[in-house]
């Protein structure tokens, strides 16, 4: 199945297996649930080395199934939904240790509490596209969304998630080239 997704004058057809909102969707604060991770943790992980970047290919990708992306889509969601809330640290509870260690927690936002963002910093849930199940047993999937007093018509992240016990948990941010080779 493929998809057409605009980055501003930018059309893309993306493989792979997507769902997505009919329109943006700002998540309510309330589906937030993840048990917070503590100051303390955060800190220590943060302190250690980070990890290597993922070797994981396209040639052992294959598409997710329904469930699979269900599954994805609603981490991101939730993600979506803590960031709407100001719920950093329920938010980092989304995060896999390796990717705290990774350092994609700022530690600076945990000692200043920023609360819920303006109505016009919020973030819309526009959609999860081109989701693919990697050998190493993770999913990768492009999360759309967008936040109205930005300039882009279109957040796009490449998320790489993995599975710790019933969760999927954001485990790594792949670089640039992993977006532009969604095939």
């Amino acid at each position: 199945m493929a998809s057409l997704v605009t980055l501003g004058c930018l059309h893309l057809s993306l493989g792979g297996a997507v769902s997505h909102a009919a329109a943006p969707v700002y998540p309510d604060h309330g589906l937030c649930q993840a048990t917070p991770r503590t100051v303390s943790g955060l800190t220590i992980l943060a302190s250690q080395t980070p990890p290597a970047p993922s070797a994981v290919t396209w040639d052992d990708a294959r598409e997710a199934t329904p469930e699979e992306v269900a599954e994805i889509e609603r981490t991101l969601i939730e993600f979506a939904a803590c960031y709407n809330a100001g719920e950093t640290l329920r938010m980092a509870a989304l995060l896999t240790d390796r990717a705290i260690t990774a350092g994609m927690v700022d530690l600076g936002d945990l000692s200043h509490p920023r609360g819920a963002p303006p109505t016009e910093l919020q973030m819309a849930y526009i959609g999860t596209f081109a989701v693919y199940r990697f050998a190493d047993g993770r999913i990768g999937a492009l999360f759309a969304a967008d936040i109205a007093a930005d300039a882009t018509p279109l957040d796009a992240l490449y998320f790489l998630l993995a599975q710790q016990g019933d969760r999927w948990l954001i485990d790594e941010i792949p670089t640039a080239g992993y977006v532009a080779s969604v095939q």
